[in-house]
């Protein structure tokens, strides 16, 4: 079963055009689930320790090495189920800053062969 995470209707080129930051992290806090809109579950407080920033990296000198962030979780309609990441594996993490707090738009794992595609997406700076 191929598992999908955050933000499966969303395109990989829409995700880079819309996310302020993308990170490759490991999850360290999944956060509190809370009951979303109907078929979605809410988390907030969820934490990753930052590994790389692949876009919207501020200064090195004020870089942090975590970030705490809120993603939703769609499991309606079946066939666009939606699954929660799990404590200790690696994501790339599409943030957009929503009244100062970060939430993740969509996250994908944090293998080589997506963190490349990203990358390919990426305006060359």
């Amino acid at each position: 079963m191929t598992e999908y995470f955050t933000g499966r209707s969303i395109s990989l080129e829409d995700a880079v055009t819309m996310a302020d930051q993308i990170i490759v992290g490991r999850l360290v806090e999944t956060g509190h689930a809370d009951v979303g809109a109907p078929g979605q579950t809410y988390y907030d407080h969820a934490a990753a320790e930052i590994a790389r920033w692949l876009s919207g990296a501020p200064p090195l000198s004020k870089r942090p090495h975590s970030v705490t962030f809120a993603y939703t979780v769609q499991s309606i309609p079946q066939e666009e189920r939606e699954i929660a990441p799990a404590v200790g594996e690696t994501y790339i993490l599409f943030l957009k800053d929503e009244q100062g707090a970060p939430r993740a738009i969509k996250i994908l794992p944090g293998d080589q062969p997506n963190v490349t595609k990203v990358e390919q997406l990426l305006p060359h700076q």
